[in-house]
């Protein structure tokens, strides 16, 4: 009878051991320990921070930052010539100027259950943001994607140091450099939900392109029924632009997942006139059909109205 109890014992004691250890191993990312304390401060700015975070569940760092918290990355720094990342935090006026820009020019335009997974532990606010060179001149940095658990905004630089082949910004003024600025934030965005599954790419992407035929890409082919645009390929867009589509120049890029995200990039970028204007319908019939596809596609499953974006009124600022 003893030896019976000191087995029932036992038993007991392994089976809440294991429940405290499977327990442990299930992490809860609002108890995860931080590298920042945040928010960083009690001004209304921080207040605004904070409620980003509760929704978005992303930490906007502007103030406690140093240098070797940019180089946490899955990627080199740089090439030849390179020797690291370098910014400064912000001070209270560009703090409240940072957080109004990310608020209601980035964050509004967002989802939370689209971006869930999407966004990084921490999103760095920075000023002067830049890879220092060892010779040449320093490159300006607007925005950084590759960090291990972070991503780096940037809306002013100091001119002192740059390398003339750089490009100098200060804050946007202009609703058009708002509109600029944005959206080289926002279409990033968009690639990396439909990267990470968040928006599915359609059937329809998958069944009805050719991406085996080789495509011509020269503006001397634009006639030919080859040609990549003729094709139904609007082209591609780059990270640190958010100017003209390049055009692809072998079907080897193109896959169906970046011909769909091209789509989006047109949708917030182009109204539907606007697209009829630099597509025309009568020579590039593909393009306005998958235009109006993919618009009703992702509003309809997704609830988000890509082209909110191309009309969306913006501040003024006169500073």
């Amino acid at each position: 009878m003893k030896a019976i109890y000191i087995i029932l014992c036992m038993l007991c004691l392994l089976f809440f051991a294991s429940c405290e250890k499977e327990e442990a191993i299930i992490p809860r990312s609002s108890e995860l320990p931080s590298r920042f304390e945040f928010p960083e401060g009690d001004d209304g700015w921080d207040h605004e921070l904070m409620e980003i975070y509760k929704k978005y569940t992303t930490m906007l760092i502007y103030k406690n930052l140093d240098s070797a918290d940019f180089t946490r990355s899955w990627v080199a720094g740089g090439g030849t010539g390179a020797a690291g990342r370098i910014g400064k935090p912000l001070d209270d006026e560009l703090a409240e100027f940072y957080t109004d820009f990310v608020k209601n020019q980035v964050f509004a335009f967002l989802q939370p259950e689209l971006v869930a997974g999407v966004l990084p532990n921490y999103i760095y606010l920075i000023q002067d943001f830049r890879l220092k060179m060892t010779f040449g001149g320093d490159m300006s940095l607007a925005n950084y994607w590759d960090g291990m658990d972070f991503w780096g905004f940037c809306l002013k630089m100091d001119q002192e140091g740059l390398s003339p082949y750089t490009k100098y910004f200060d804050l946007p003024k202009t609703p058009w450099e708002y509109k600029l600025r944005r959206g080289v934030i926002l279409q990033n965005i968009i690639s990396k939900i439909v990267q990470k599954g968040k928006i599915a790419v359609p059937a329809e992407f998958e069944e009805e392109f050719d991406y085996k035929t080789q495509i011509k890409y020269n503006s001397v082919d634009i006639d030919d029924p080859n040609y990549y645009v003729t094709r139904g390929f609007p082209g591609k867009f780059t990270e640190t632009s958010y100017l003209n589509f390049l055009n692809y120049m072998m079907i080897s890029d193109i896959t169906p997942e970046k011909n769909f995200i091209s789509y989006m990039h047109l949708g917030m970028r182009y109204s539907r006139d606007s697209v009829l204007i630099k597509y025309p319908q009568e020579k590039f019939p593909k393009i306005i059909q998958y235009y109006d596809f993919t618009m009703k596609y992702v509003k309809d499953n997704y609830g988000w109205d890509l082209t909110e974006m191309e009309k969306w009124p913006v501040v003024e600022n006169k500073n």
